[in-house]
C-alpha cells in the first residue's frame, strides 16, 4: 500500500485479491483468509478467520482504503509471525502471498526465513519495480513477476493451482497406480523421464499407509508388478525402487494390461476402494489389442483414470482409456502434467476447496 502504488493500481490489487478469493471455498472449517497492508509500517486490514462468509470477505477486501508511506517489506514480514501464530490449526497448511512494486527500504531474508521454519509456505508476486533478488530472498522459487497491475489477472489461477498441488496434497488420502509401457518402441531416455517423473510425484504428496498410497505396473506384451499400493510406507524407498525399474522390451498390449490392472485397486493388493482412486496410464504406442472394454471396466470401479501421451501413441485410444478428454495430457512437459494431476487429486479429496479453478 505504500505511495509508490497508483490508486487505480491499488485497486487493481484489490481486483486480485477478490478474484482469487472467490477460487476458494471459505469457510470456518475450509480456507480461512486475512489481509495485512503495509508502506512504512504494517496495518492489520482483518485477521485470519475473522470473515468466513465470502460475501463479507469480497466487501471487506473492496473496503481497503491505501495507507501510502514507504515501503517496509521486513517489517511485515516479521509482523505477520505472531498473525500466523494465532490463526494456526492442527495440520493446515498456513500461507503467506506477498504482494509489492518496488525495493523494499529494510532487510527482507531474515524475516521470511523465520517465517519459512515457523512452516509458512510464502509466495511473491512482483510488479513493475520490484527487485527479483528480493522476492526470490522472501519466496525462493515461488516468484511471479508481471510488468503492470492489470496483468496480475493472468496469474491467479496458476497461483492457487500452486497453491492446491503442492500444499494441500499433504493431507490428500488416496491410492494412485502407475501403469507404465515399457515397450520396445520406448527410448531409454524417455524412459528415465518417466522414472524421474514418477518418482517426483511421490515426493510431492505425503506417501504412507494411512496417506497416499502408490503402486506400480509396467507393460508391454505382458505386465508386470514392480511394487502394489501397500509395499512402500516412505517416498525414499519408493524412489529407490522406481529406480531400479527395468524396461520390458516387447510389443504394446495395453487392453491385456489394464485388464490385469484391475484387482491393484483391490484390498488384497493393498488397494482401498473406499477411498478415491486413480490410474495413470504412461504410453508412447499404440496398442495392438483393443481397450475399450477394461478400461470401462477400471472406471465402473469408481477409478478415475489419467493417460499421458508420450508424442506417439493414439489420442483416440487414449480418449477410450480415459472416458474424458480433460484426463488426456501429452507429454512435452513431465513438470506441468506433474501439477495438473496432483492439482485434481487434491482438488476432488478436499472437496472441492478450488472449486472454481480450471484443471
Amino acid at each position: 500500500g505504500s505511495g509508490s502504488i497508483q490508486r487505480n493500481d491499488f485497486e487493481d490489487i484489490k481486483t486480485f485479491v477478490n478474484e482469487t478469493t472467490r477460487m476458494f471455498q471459505v469457510g470456518a472449517n475450509n480456507v480461512r483468509i486475512g489481509v495485512v497492508q503495509y508502506a512504512s509500517a504494517p496495518q492489520t486490514e482483518f485477521v485470519i478467520g475473522q470473515h468466513n462468509q465470502m460475501d463479507d470477505l469480497i466487501k471487506a477486501i473492496s473496503n481497503i482504503e491505501q495507507i501510502g508511506g514507504g515501503t517496509r517489506t521486513g517489517d511485515a514480514l516479521i509482523y505477520m509471525k505472531s498473525l500466523f501464530q494465532m490463526a494456526s490449526r492442527e495440520n493446515v497448511p498456513q500461507i503467506l502471498v506477498v504482494i509489492t512494486d518496488g525495493k523494499s527500504e529494510d532487510e527482507v531474508k531474515q524475516a521470511a526465513g523465520e517465517l519459512r521454519q515457523q512452516g509458512i509456505t510464502i509466495y511473491a508476486i512482483g510488479i513493475k519495480e520490484a527487485v527479483q533478488q528480493q522476492l526470490e530472498e522472501i519466496a525462493e522459487t515461488r516468484v511471479y513477476f508481471v510488468n503492470d497491475f492489470d496483468s496480475l489477472k493472468n496469474i491467479k489461477e496458476g497461483i492457487v493451482q500452486n497453491i492446491c498441488s503442492t500444499n494441500v496434497c499433504k493431507n490428500v488420502k488416496v491410492d494412485v497406480v502407475f501403469l507404465v509401457d515399457g515397450s520396445e518402441s520406448v527410448r531409454s531416455d524417455d524412459f528415465q523421464k518417466v522414472k524421474d517423473f514418477m518418482q517426483s510425484f511421490a515426493n510431492n504428496v505425503d506417501v504412507g499407509l494411512d496417506n497416499v498410497r502408490i503402486g506400480l505396473l509396467q507393460f508391454s506384451s505382458k505386465m508386470r508388478e514392480e511394487f502394489q499400493l501397500d509395499r512402500y510406507n516412505t517416498a525414499d524407498d519408493m524412489g529407490k525402487a522406481i529406480q531400479k525399474m527395468k524396461q520390458i522390451r516387447t510389443g504394446t498390449q495395453t487392453g491385456k494390461a489394464l485388464n490385469l490392472a484391475a484387482p491393484y485397486f483391490d484390498r488384497p493388493k493393498g488397494g482401498r476402494p473406499e477411498l478415491k482412486q486413480y490410474l495413470i496410464v504412461v504410453t508412447d504406442g499404440e496398442s495392438h489389442d483393443s481397450v475399450v472394454k477394461p478400461a470401462r471396466a477400471i472406471r465402473k470401479k469408481g477409478v478415475t483414470i489419467f493417460a499421458i501421451d508420450m508424442l506417439r501413441a493414439n489420442n483416440s485410444q487414449l480418449l477410450e482409456i480415459t472416458g474424458s478428454q480433460d484426463k488426456v495430457f501429452f507429454e512435452n512437459d513431465f513438470h506441468f502434467i506433474q501439477k495438473q494431476i496432483l492439482f485434481e487429486i487434491c482438488v476432488f479429496f478436499i472437496e472441492f476447496i478450488c472449486l472454481q479453478v480450471s484443471d
